[in-house]
């Protein structure tokens, strides 16, 4: 019965709680990077969010470049 348990648990390696932990991070660093660039418009923006938005989300890049009153939405 107690072996029973043991083998039920899931076992990680520690390469696998590496590259987990490699992936929270960098979520987390996007989730963060696209909170900074809510309500700026595209002078207020640096060159790397920028081609972000550019090949992300071309149509809030297209907004930015035609309407220079634009935002970056909160959707984004």
């Amino acid at each position: 019965m107690e072996q029973q348990q043991q083998q039920q648990q899931p076992q990680f390696s520690f390469e696998e709680y590496k590259k987990n932990k490699q992936k929270e991070r960098e979520q987390k660093e996007l989730k963060e990077f696209k909170e900074r660039m809510i309500g700026k418009s595209f002078k207020e923006l640096g060159l790397k969010e920028q081609n972000w938005l550019y090949q992300n989300h071309r149509l809030v890049y297209e907004n930015l470049i035609t309407d220079r009153s634009y935002q970056v939405p909160k959707f984004i």
